[in-house]
């Protein structure tokens, strides 16, 4: 969904049902995710055709990639009574506990001052390696 275009109560209602009568069973509703690349070139669309919501998305998304929790409760809340009206299966996405981290890179030396480190991810070595 996109804030402030096409999430409030009238349109997803639309939107499901549609989705319902064309056959499909079950449903997932997610705010849009604004990844680096994609981010950017959001931005420069919705400054150039919707320049009044920049300041909500600045608010929404700050310098992340995803939609503050609240308005990501507020989704699911408007989805909800609907998934179940137009008999869809209810998959509406829920604030899942955050995936576990990579481990961090060991540094394999120093770089110069200002400028990036050398480092490498741990590799298996043969002992460590199924066979």
């Amino acid at each position: 969904m996109l804030p402030g275009l096409t999430d409030s109560a009238q349109q997803l209602d639309d939107l499901l049902g549609a989705i319902a009568e064309a056959g499909a069973t079950g449903v997932t509703v997610l705010a849009l995710h604004l990844r680096p690349g994609a981010r950017e070139w959001f931005a420069g669309w919705l400054k150039r055709e919707h320049p009044s919501l920049v300041p909500g998305y600045r608010e929404l998304y700050g310098n992340g990639s995803y939609a503050d929790r609240r308005y990501r409760r507020r989704l699911a809340g408007l989805v909800e009574p609907l998934v179940r009206k137009h008999g869809l299966a209810p998959k509406v996405a829920r604030d899942a506990p955050p995936p576990p981290a990579f481990p961090a890179p060991r540094r394999t030396r120093p770089g110069p001052p200002g400028r990036c480190r050398s480092t490498r991810w741990p590799l298996p070595t043969a002992s460590t390696r199924s066979s």
